[in-house]
């Protein structure tokens, strides 16, 4: 498949933080997140361990009690029993991206994704902070790898 902006997307300690149940996810990192996916129409890959079980209802339910009904979840990584970049990479190579962004509250992803990923801290998940850095990837248009 071909796709413009891609977000690959973590869940705990990015839509949910060490101040919230983990379960749960938090409404204002969610309404960051939409505004991000519907200003670069952009779809979201799931990274996270949730895409190993229930996949997809689980997360889709989340996302509804936190207020967002329809998020273009189109996919997850595959599981390679690997660091998390290589697992991207995985899903990268085998579809056409033209600007993607990680964001993770971990830093395992390959040197070459470095350029493209967002680090959260796990105690406050995705600020305002984290969004003005993917608005610069974003912006550069970056090519994947």
């Amino acid at each position: 498949m071909r796709y413009k902006k891609v977000i690959f997307l973590d869940i705990d300690g990015v839509l949910n933080g060490r101040s919230t149940n983990m379960r749960i996810l938090d409404h204002k990192a969610i309404a960051l997140l939409k505004k991000l996916v519907e200003k670069y129409k952009a779809v979201i890959i799931i990274t996270s361990v949730w895409r190993k079980f229930d996949w997809p209802q689980r997360i889709l339910r989340a996302f509804l009690k936190a207020g967002w009904e329809n998020p273009p979840i189109i996919d997850r990584t595959p599981v390679l029993l690997s660091i998390r970049g290589k697992e991207i990479q995985s899903w990268l190579s085998q579809n056409q991206v033209e600007s993607f962004v990680i964001i993770d509250d971990d830093s395992d992803m390959l040197p070459e994704q470095l350029n493209n990923f967002v680090k959260c801290d796990t105690r406050f998940g995705l600020t305002k902070k984290q969004v003005k850095m993917i608005d610069k990837i974003f912006s550069q248009n970056k090519k994947s790898p």
